[in-house]
């Protein structure tokens, strides 16, 4: 299988393509408690935001980034059903 053919990552709500992976800006994963393995990860491409669960083969998104809450957290918006959420961008793991 070529490069290229590569299956991308579907989203589960909308089936919109996600960046391939070596576009993503960051990635970051969120815990519903610090003691717990990572419950989501979150896939950052320019303003916008993608939500995986871990086993998933689909994510949410994508959210837009609408605004900076210091210290690195973002609040991001789905556009399509109008809701916000909070990502802790102090966590994200830059790519090289």
């Amino acid at each position: 299988m070529d490069k290229n053919d590569e299956e991308k990552p579907k989203d589960s709500m909308n089936d919109q393509e996600m960046p391939r992976s070596e576009d993503w800006k960051a990635r970051v994963a969120r815990r519903a408690d610090p003691a717990e393995w990572p419950t989501e990860s979150l896939f950052q491409k320019g303003e916008q935001v993608w939500i995986a669960s871990p086993g998933s083969r689909g994510v949410r998104g994508p959210f837009k980034i609408v605004g900076v809450l210091g210290n690195e957290q973002y609040r991001v918006r789905d556009e399509r059903l109008g809701t916000e959420e909070q990502v802790p961008g102090a966590n994200m793991k830059r790519r090289p």
